[in-house]
Order: structure tokens, then C-alpha cells, then sequence
């Protein structure tokens, strides 16, 4: 996703910054949290200290945009949130955490709380989630191994259902036709 200015109307952190807002929490039907929130340095650090282990690898490039855009006054509330599940882990926005600790300023950001565990394996944090990062969420295979093991099972559910080519083009190979 790009996040510059999409709209001269669009709403920067420090728009946000210069106004007080007052504070507003909304419910969900499990009891959870959804709130804007102006998240420190300090905060995001402190944040990334209780992230659950299972959680795929961080992406730099999308952590160095992030940066770039907090310190040019171009980060933009999209409506991404950064989540914690019910025992207040953090379960998705570790990129945007990184990023805010980086770029040593704050960014306002929609925080939900009270996530079930359960969502973790649907969760759609706008970067695609592959097969070793599905595994390692599952907890079916070490974060070291995820992306072999992941692989190898493409690899092999492609050889069981017959396909191959598909098969063949994952390991270099060829089916001779």
C-alpha cells in the first residue's frame, strides 16, 4: 500500500498531533477495543516486548516506507490497526511498531484490543501471508524452517494432485515435454 497523500484532504499525524481529540472507544460484540491512538516510541517498544512469537518475519522495506512517511509528515491513519489479542499480546502491526521506534516520532494509529487467538491465522494486515508464515502462525514449523518447510509443502501438494509441471517448475525440474 502507498502512503502518500492519495487527496489534498487527506489527514496527516500531525494534523492529529495539533488537535486533542477527545477520546472515544468503540465496543465489539466480544468485548473489544477500537481506538485512535497517538503511539510513542516509547510505546511501540514496549509493545513489540509482548509480541507473540508466532508471527511471520518482519519486512524492512515496508518498515523503511513507514519510516520515511512518519518523518515526512506523510503517514496517513488508513484504518489498519495495530491488534492485541484478549491477553494483551500484540498480534499484528509489528511492522508499524518497528517503524514508529525507527523513525523516533510518534504516529497516530487505530489500536484494537481483545482479539481472539483464533483470528491470528485470518488476519489481513495488507501484506500477503505465505505458506512458511501460515506455518509458523499454526505453530507447525520454526520460524527458521517456515520457509523450506512451506516449500516443500507447495512442492508436494502440487505432486499429489497431479500437476506435475507445477511440481517440476518449483524444483528446477522437467517433465520432458
Amino acid at each position: 500500500m502507498n502512503r502518500e497523500k492519495s487527496a489534498a484532504s487527506a489527514v496527516t499525524t500531525q494534523d492529529f498531533a495539533s488537535s486533542t481529540p477527545s477520546p472515544s472507544i468503540a465496543y465489539g460484540p466480544g468485548q473489544e477495543t477500537a481506538e485512535c491512538v497517538f503511539v510513542t516510541p516509547e510505546m511501540a517498544v514496549a509493545w513489540l516486548a509482548v509480541n507473540i512469537d508466532r508471527t511471520r518475519n518482519m519486512r524492512k522495506s515496508r518498515i523503511n516506507g513507514y519510516v520515511r512517511d512518519i518523518q515526512s509528515a506523510r503517514w496517513v491513519v488508513t484504518g489498519e490497526a495495530i491488534k492485541f489479542d484478549t491477553s494483551g499480546r500484540l498480534i499484528d502491526g509489528q511492522n508499524r511498531c518497528q517503524a514508529i521506534a525507527a523513525a523516533g516520532q510518534g504516529a497516530w494509529v487505530l489500536v484494537v484490543r481483545g482479539i481472539s487467538e483464533d483470528a491470528l491465522v485470518v488476519l489481513d494486515s495488507g501484506a500477503a501471508r505465505n505458506t512458511g508464515d501460515m506455518l509458523v502462525i499454526t505453530g507447525l514449523a520454526d520460524r527458521a524452517d517456515a520457509k523450506d518447510v512451506g516449500a516443500i509443502a507447495r512442492l508436494h501438494t502440487a505432486w499429489t494432485h497431479g500437476d506435475v509441471k507445477q511440481a517440476a517448475s518449483h524444483i528446477g525440474g522437467s517433465t520432458g515435454s
